[in-house]
């Protein structure tokens, strides 16, 4: 299985496409049989993605490589660009998917690679590897765009040589245009034109941040991308709470969820303001919210919060130290 994401642009006074390549459970032993089998199934079947493309005037395309939730969410949140609304093309490779409206349903991944100019790889980090057997010369006409956490962009160079690389690291609320998304890439691979539109379609996944470094991503994947989970058992530590306290659970998830809600709108309100002074917006002296705070042990909750978060970014170097073997 692969949930990563390649992304290719190339978009110079040509106009864009989507395709999407969807791949889950991907079966390289399937791949190398199609092969076996000679080239004339595939050679026709790439006729009758080409034609397809001259009816639409294709000229360039978006190819997503695997298709589970994050594939999907891509496709979604791209539609969401009046720029690329009415000019899709998909083609859409999988064993899972029988066939899709308004799309073509690739027999291959070479098939996908010969029609595309922008790739999202979306596949599992530990999976990345099994791409070996898709090891391109002709990639110059790509870019591509890797969620991978700790792949870093000169392996998946090695799978696609002459490709131009970004690497990116999202975290869940980009399903909903709610994330953070950072991102990656040498910029003299890339001209002024081609860096913009990057900006614009990684701007539609939420807050997007280009960085410098790219082990900076390491350090986004620890606070950002591992994020969610960090709010998510704060919601459910509350949620627990309140049930102990008398309140059946549907009610107590609502009041959580509507309590971390509209705090963090508030806080987005009050720019001038660090969240101590916030805290002390609430907190009043000898009342509810001191109790419980001095309960928890704030300083040693910071400290606690800053060696998980540590923790996190040694594991993300690990994994990328690994990975770079």
């Amino acid at each position: 299985m692969f949930p990563v994401l390649l992304f290719c642009v190339m978009v110079k006074n040509i106009s864009l496409r989507i395709v999407v390549l969807a791949s889950y459970n991907l079966d390289v032993s399937r791949v190398t049989v199609n092969r076996a089998k000679g080239g004339r199934q595939e050679g026709k079947r790439r006729l009758q993605i080409h034609r397809y493309m001259q009816r639409k005037n294709i000229q360039t395309a978006i190819g997503i490589f695997g298709y589970g939730n994050m594939g999907r969410a891509i496709v979604t949140r791209i539609r969401t660009l009046s720029a690329f609304r009415a000019k899709e093309a998909l083609a859409i490779y999988s064993r899972d998917v029988g066939s899709v409206s308004g799309a073509h349903v690739a027999l291959s991944a070479e098939e996908l690679f010969g029609v595309s100019r922008v790739v999202f790889l979306c596949i599992k980090p530990q999976d990345f590897y099994n791409l070996i057997p898709f090891k391109r010369s002709d990639t110059e006409h790509l870019t591509v765009i890797s969620i991978m956490a700790g792949v870093c962009t000169e392996n998946i160079r090695k799978i696609f040589p002459g490709a131009r690389i970004v690497r990116t690291m999202p975290n869940l609320p980009v399903q909903i245009g709610e994330g953070v998304i950072g991102w990656y890439l040498k910029k003299t691979e890339f001209d002024a034109e081609e860096y913009a539109l990057l900006e614009k379609l990684f701007s539609v996944f939420g807050m997007s941040i280009a960085l410098a470094d790219e082990k900076m991503l390491d350090a986004l994947t620890a606070v950002a991308g591992s994020g969610p989970a960090y709010v998510f058992l704060f919601a459910n530590a509350l949620i627990q709470s309140a049930e102990s306290l008398g309140f059946d659970r549907e009610i107590a998830k609502r009041l959580v969820l509507q309590t971390m809600h509209g705090s963090l709108a508030y806080a987005s309100t009050q720019e001038d303001s660090d969240f101590s002074e916030l805290i002390l917006k609430v907190q009043s002296k000898g009342g509810t919210t001191e109790a419980a705070l001095q309960k928890l042990d704030v300083a040693h909750f910071y400290a606690e919060w800053k060696q998980a978060i540590a923790e996190a970014n040694r594991r993300a170097k690990e994994i990328s130290s690994y990975e770079s073997k």
